[in-house]
């Protein structure tokens, strides 16, 4: 057997150091420090007993009121078996094989007991009343954001529904104000207004404009900017009344007088009423807009020119009154005439003037004195011509150189005409003249 070698000279002994309750660099078998044979450095097996193992404990003890009654402890690790101590016989190889299977056994048995010493930590034990009252407040919390969501998005849905109501009516509003412009550039006065009470409708009556006024109120459903944007729009479409009225205005007047030329048309007709057409001009003349509401200077002299184009058509008025007068009266005196010839030519002088009389009676305006005078002429001529002609014949009948048959015949001559005068003419003066010519006569 080779000597044993010198034994190291005594060196000052480290305190171990711990981490979580494992020491670090202790001297004592840790599975977790480098194995030193501490049996080579001090003695042999034989000399000396394995030094008892430090058992550290890592468990980490919770106060009472943490920890569960019920939950038990976990059983402590089994402990390695014993080495059995080499017999005294053996020899130095036997002794040395023996430290080292000691070695080998006290790693094994470091590593076995250390992992239970690690993992045999109790876990912190969690009280379940405690961890219910945690799960009901997240749930709690949980609902709560819910319902701050939800009335986050019906707020945000609702203000969009109010915005989308007043973004279509201010986009209704402005479509109806091109067209109002539309109409006027067209001259087209009635659409013109039709559109413009169009455009301020959705203005007024939408909620979420408040009223297109220059204060809205604040209160939903408004929207205040797109109210304040409703109010300016309104006061853009309210500019152009003016000229919505002036455009209605020379429409109107315009159409007044086009009617009135439209009468003019059909002046010589005998149902047109002239003096109820020159009324109507007078009317046109004092108020180009609206005759029928009376007098209106403004009206009159914005649009004297309309007026004073009315105003010459009452000359053809009057022309056309002369013309149905001299009709009237020459009409029935040409008729009057016809009739009166055709008496006058029989010698029917009376009846002549009796039909005079009688057309004189329907028709006032006409003027029968030169035809009664022409009858009376005629009727007085005729008496002339026949009393000439009587006196002719009784100086024939008177004549005493005249023959018996001579005398006959100019006696009843005269009175044939004596009694034509009395048949025929009609009028007293020469009838009563005819009689008296012919009484005395046998």
């Amino acid at each position: 057997m080779p000597p044993r070698p010198a034994r190291p000279a005594a060196t000052k002994k480290k305190e171990p150091s711990y981490q979580i309750g494992i020491p670090l660099d202790g001297s004592d078998g840790s599975a977790l420090q480098p194995e030193v044979d501490h049996f080579d450095q001090d003695d042999t097996a034989r000399d000396h007993a394995a030094p008892p193992k430090a058992q550290v404990s890592t468990e980490v003890s919770l106060p009472e009121d943490l920890a569960p009654a019920d939950e038990p402890l976990p059983e402590p690790a089994p402990a390695p078996a014993p080495v059995p101590a080499a017999p005294p016989a053996a020899g130095r190889a036997a002794s040395r094989g023996a430290r080292a299977s000691t070695r080998s056994s006290k790693r094994t048995a470091a590593t076995s007991t250390a992992a239970p010493k690690v993992s045999s930590r109790r876990a912190p034990a969690v009280d379940r009343s405690g961890l219910q009252k945690m799960l009901l407040r997240i749930g709690l919390g949980v609902l709560a954001a819910i319902i701050v969501v939800t009335g986050i998005i019906l707020l945000a849905t609702r203000g969009s529904e109010s915005r989308r109501a007043g973004g279509e009516a201010l986009a209704e509003a402005g479509r109806q104000l091109e067209l109002v412009k539309t109409a006027l550039s067209n001259r087209r006065g009635a659409d013109a207004r039709k559109a413009y009470e169009a455009a301020l409708k959705p203005l007024t009556s939408t909620p979420e404009l408040g009223g297109a006024v220059a204060m809205p109120p604040e209160e939903k459903p408004v929207v205040r900017d797109l109210a304040f944007r409703a109010f300016e729009l309104r006061g853009e479409i309210e500019k152009i009344n003016a000229r919505i009225i002036e455009v209605q205005d020379e429409n109107s007047a315009e159409s007044h007088l086009a009617v009135l030329k439209g009468r003019f048309a059909a002046l010589s007709d005998p149902a047109t009423d002239l003096d109820a057409l020159e009324k109507d001009v007078l009317a046109y003349m004092e108020n180009p807009v609206d005759p029928k509401a009376g007098a209106s200077p403004v009206n009159a002299q914005t649009f004297s020119r309309l007026a004073s184009e009315a105003k010459l058509r009452l000359a053809s008025i009057a022309t056309e009154r002369d013309r149905r007068k001299t009709e009237r009266t020459a009409t029935p005196l040409r008729l009057a005439a016809v009739e009166t010839d055709g008496l006058v030519q029989q010698e029917h002088f009376g009846e002549a003037l009796a039909k005079l009389e009688e057309l004189a009676a329907k028709n006032a305006g006409a003027d029968f004195g030169p035809l009664k005078a022409q009858v009376e002429d005629s009727a007085e001529k005729a008496w002339r011509s026949a009393k000439a002609k009587v006196e002719n014949h009784l100086a024939d009948w008177r004549s005493p150189g005249a023959t018996e048959g001579q005398r006959k015949a100019g006696l009843a001559a005269a009175k044939e005409r004596l009694n034509q005068v009395i048949q025929r003419f009609g009028i007293p003066t020469y009838v009563d003249q005819a009689r008296t010519l012919l009484t005395p006569l046998p």
